[in-house]
C-alpha cells in the first residue's frame, strides 16, 4: 500500500518494520499539511491522483486531522496514525538511558525550559471516526 507520512521527524526502527509488516510503502514526507478545509480538499484529492492509499500521520491538530480524515474517507484514503506513550519526564541524562535501553521504539524529546521526555512507539492505528462536540463559554462580544 503506498502512503504519505505527514511529519517532521524520522520514524523509529520499529515504526518502519510495523508498517512494513502491514505491507504500507512510504513514498513521501510531507513535513506540513494545509489547515484550510478548502486546502484539505484539495491536497487530499491530488494525494489520490498520485494513488497514495493511506495517509500516515505523526501529529496533527485535531481539528486539522477531523477535516484530514473526512475528506480521506471521501477519496477511498486509509488514515493511519502512530500510538505512542510518554514512559518518563525528568533529567535528559536518565532519559538518555531509557532510550538507549530500547532505542529501535524510544526517543528523547527535549525543548527549552521543559524537562526531557521519552517516548515510547506502542502501535499504528487506523482513524476510522472523530467527532469533535464544543460548547462556547463566551464570546468576544460578551466581554
Amino acid at each position: 500500500m503506498k502512503a504519505v507520512l505527514i511529519g517532521r521527524h524520522s520514524l523509529l526502527p520499529i515504526q518502519t518494520r510495523m508498517l512494513e509488516k502491514l505491507g504500507i510503502e512510504i513514498v513521501r514526507q510531507v513535513p506540513q499539511v494545509p489547515t484550510s478545509p478548502q486546502e484539505i480538499s484539495q491536497f487530499v484529492a491530488q494525494l489520490k491522483a498520485e494513488g497514495v492509499e493511506a495517509i500516515v500521520i505523526q501529529a496533527l491538530p485535531m481539528a486539522v486531522l477531523a477535516t484530514l480524515l473526512q475528506e480521506a474517507k471521501k477519496h477511498g484514503i486509509k488514515v493511519l496514525t502512530f500510538e505512542q506513550e510518554t514512559i518518563f519526564t525528568g533529567s535528559v541524562e536518565e532519559a538518555k538511558k531509557l532510550v538507549e535501553e530500547k532505542p529501535e521504539r524510544r526517543t528523547l524529546l527535549t525543548a527549552p525550559n521543559a524537562p526531557a521526555r521519552v517516548i515510547e512507539a506502542k502501535a499504528i492505528s487506523e482513524l476510522t471516526e472523530i467527532k469533535i462536540e464544543k460548547k462556547t463559554l463566551i464570546t468576544a462580544e460578551e466581554v
